[in-house]
């Protein structure tokens, strides 16, 4: 029988120092990894697009870069927010106009007990029609100002842009940007991708409404299809919503459609391991079979107003 050979000295302590190493390893793995908690505003809907209102803690089911992460709590996002509603002011708005001004008013109704809201139109440039405010008075005056402008076209990615530097300044918990756009010509020469990471750095969930759902969108220029992009991968990846309603008659029931779904949010803590590179992905998903979950994460170190 062969007999091992025999290791020499510095073999031996090169083996007790690799032992030592895989020790200390084995020391450091995830089970005593220190965590960190992390919170995200979360939409839950039904295949009838209404809000679903009775799920908690077991129901929700949070991955980051593929991991799933523990949820430690669940409840109604009661939480104050900031809604810029960012409206088309351009010709295109022409006849519209009316039916605009009475969703966009019921909605700040139904929102405005929980919402600090601003108008910005977007015709010609972005012009603010109402700061952040919560007066019915001040709103109403606002909604006044909301007219087509003659031979204006729209400035979407600018009036995005213009909106994301004041919450940047102020750095709200919960915010969300509502565009309503009627199909006015893009005129903006911005940089979407860069707003998008400038929505989520922030929290800022991206709505859409688009009026005249029959008629082809405006691609055949480089602004025209950058305000697509924004407003189709902006409103996915922020948690938003894009929605899409044949008619100007119809922006009411689009709009009365987000509101249940705002008011209807979750806001859910989970536990992240604490590390120097954050997750490039964050999902949220619900464990009820049919139901579909989109959300957003709140801004590390933002304070609770």
């Amino acid at each position: 029988m062969q007999r091992s050979p025999r290791l020499s000295a510095p073999a031996r302590r090169r083996l007790r120092v690799l032992g030592a190493a895989a020790a200390a390893l084995l020391l450091a793995l995830p089970s005593g990894a220190q965590t960190v908690e992390r919170e995200m505003f979360v939409s839950v809907l039904d295949q009838s697009d209404k809000p679903v209102l009775t799920l908690g803690v077991p129901d929700f089911l949070v991955r980051e870069d593929g991991r799933v992460r523990e949820v430690l709590r669940a409840r109604r996002a009661t939480d104050v927010i900031e809604i810029a509603l960012l409206v088309d002011t351009s010709q295109a708005l022409g006849s519209q106009v009316n039916d605009v001004r009475k969703g966009l008013g019921a909605f700040i109704a139904r929102m405005r007990p929980q919402a600090q809201i601003s108008i910005v139109g977007f015709g010609d440039r972005p012009t603010i029609y109402a700061d952040y405010s919560n007066s019915q008075e001040q709103l109403t005056r606002g909604l006044g100002f909301i007219f087509p402008i003659q031979g204006a076209g729209a400035y979407v990615l600018d009036a995005v842009g213009e909106v994301l530097k004041g919450v940047e300044k102020r750095k709200p918990e919960r915010s969300a940007v509502v565009v309503v756009f009627a199909g006015g010509r893009e005129f903006s020469t911005g940089d979407y991708q860069l707003l998008i990471e400038r929505l989520k750095a922030r929290g800022t969930a991206l709505h859409v409404i688009v009026i005249g759902a029959s008629t082809p969108p405006d691609v055949q220029t480089t602004e025209g299809r950058n305000r697509e992009l924004l407003f189709d991968r902006g409103s996915t990846e922020t948690g938003g919503r894009r929605e899409n309603v044949l008619t100007s008659m119809a922006t009411a029931d689009a709009l009365e459609r987000l509101a249940a779904e705002l008011l209807g949010q979750y806001r859910i803590t989970f536990a992240r391991p604490d590390a120097l590179i954050p997750p490039q992905k964050t999902e949220v998903a619900v464990r009820p079979a049919g139901l579909k979950a989109r959300g957003i994460l709140i801004p590390a170190g933002t304070a609770a107003k």
